[in-house]
């Protein structure tokens, strides 16, 4: 992993996109490169370099703690907390998607990461869009509420001045900011 900075933001070298493309692993280059390009086409992050790198630094983490899944996942829950949402997203399931299809260890001792792997695939999860209907009844009833104080005017025209002044007066409150009550400083003589 690259060295983390004393503020816990990990630096962005030049070249690191670059570097990871290009390793002596060739099935590691194939999901560096397109994860490569899954960052340049959403334009999430300010540099390739950077994306590239919190890539590299959550997988070494899952895969150097795979013993520990939790605290892997801690860790690398940790390592993105300053990314926004879909940063995050992103770089979790370039990571996933690599993991998923490598192997680590030894062939006579492989490395487990089943759980690892499982924990990392809940956080590739996009947040579920809030259900149509509260969305079009929030719009549908804010779209009423305009049409109605628009057409406000002609309405209290057609009331009679007695309901005219009743409406007013009940309107008043949220128009206007509630007074306190002024009493007089009370003294003992």
């Amino acid at each position: 992993m690259r060295k983390q900075s004393k503020q816990n933001n990990p630096p962005v070298e030049e070249g690191t996109a670059e570097e990871l493309i290009a390793s002596d692993n060739s099935h590691w280059n194939e999901y560096a490169l397109q994860f490569l390009v899954t960052v340049k086409e959403s334009n999430l992050f300010p540099s390739e370099d950077l994306a590239m790198g919190y890539y590299q630094d959550v997988i070494e983490l899952i895969v150097e703690k795979h013993d520990k899944p939790l605290e892997g996942d801690h860790g690398a829950a940790k390592l993105l907390n300053k990314l926004s949402d879909p940063q995050r997203l992103l770089i979790y399931q370039g990571a996933y998607k690599y993991l998923r299809n490598s192997s680590y260890g030894e062939d006579e001792k492989s490395i487990d990461l089943g759980p690892a792997k499982e924990l990392l695939r809940i956080r590739t999860k996009e947040a579920p869009p809030p259900p149509k209907w509260t969305t079009t009844a929030k719009d549908s009833l804010r779209d009423l509420v305009r049409k109605e104080l628009d057409a406000l005017p002609s309405t209290l025209e057609q009331l009679d001045p007695k309901d005219r002044v009743a409406l007013l007066c009940k309107l008043i409150p949220f128009v206007l900011a509630k007074g306190e009550e002024v009493r007089p400083p009370s003294t003992t003589w």
